[in-house]
């Protein structure tokens, strides 16, 4: 959940895909292929962590209660922040989306993405 979570999250799947490129694993044709499938992979994390994993992220909302004194899953507020603002991009700027990943000043939007 931190992971996704993370302010620099969808910066860092530009790596991801390199890695995954890199060590040969498929089911993606390109670092877009990737982004566009995010989704979908946040979809199946969001059902494991309220079925298989017993609904843990209550868990996780009473742990920013008891030590910040905040009543909210701030985990969940961010991964959905994120996969919006990313189906936003996707939807908004195609193939131009790298100048619209610049947190952490991670990628570089003149890169060639292949």
């Amino acid at each position: 959940m931190p992971q996704i979570a993370s302010r620099t999250y969808l910066e860092k799947l530009v790596f991801l895909y390199k890695e995954f490129s890199e060590a040969g694993i498929p089911g993606f044709r390109d670092e877009y292929d990737l982004l566009v499938k995010t989704a979908n992979f946040y979809d199946i994390t969001k059902k494991r962590l309220k079925n298989e994993l017993s609904g843990m992220n209550h868990y996780v909302k009473a742990h920013f209660l008891s030590r910040h004194g905040i009543d909210s899953d701030l985990y969940a507020e961010a991964m959905e922040n994120n996969i919006s603002y990313l189906d936003h991009v996707l939807a908004s700027y195609g193939d131009d989306y790298r100048n619209h990943l610049r947190r952490g000043g991670l990628v570089r939007p003149a890169e060639n993405p292949g």
